[in-house]
């Protein structure tokens, strides 16, 4: 749920089916639990916020505002929609992502190197 508000490709992409996977489960008596994140770092956020005179974080807190009403505007229900920029999330979400990036590297599996800025 990167960029602004829901639109068609969002809504017939994760965000329909994850609803309908969740009232099927429901509906046959079973438990579900629907969360997800914004996604506060898509690129196209600072190109906005520098467009507008605006912090990115301003930018990302907007859009996942945003997302947050069309979602209920369209009857899909997250138990929580996380916005990582928010204070609950903040800490634990640069953890996980830290964690993650640790581990891929360890593994082999991704190389650090430093690049030159131009």
């Amino acid at each position: 749920m990167p960029n602004g508000r829901a639109h068609l490709g969002h809504i017939a992409g994760p965000l329909l089916k994850m609803d309908v996977l969740r009232r099927h489960i429901l509906r046959g008596g079973g438990r579900a639990t629907m969360i997800s994140v914004s996604d506060a770092h898509e690129s196209h956020v600072p190109v906005r916020a520098h467009q507008e005179g605006v912090s990115p974080a301003k930018v990302a807190d907007r859009n996942h505002d945003l997302i947050v009403q069309d979602l209920a505007a369209l009857g899909i229900a997250y138990d929580d929609l996380i916005n990582p920029l928010d204070a609950r999330w903040a800490d634990r979400y640069t953890e996980i992502n830290r964690a993650f990036l640790a581990e891929i590297e360890s593994s082999g599996s991704a190389v650090v190197r430093a690049e030159p800025t131009r």
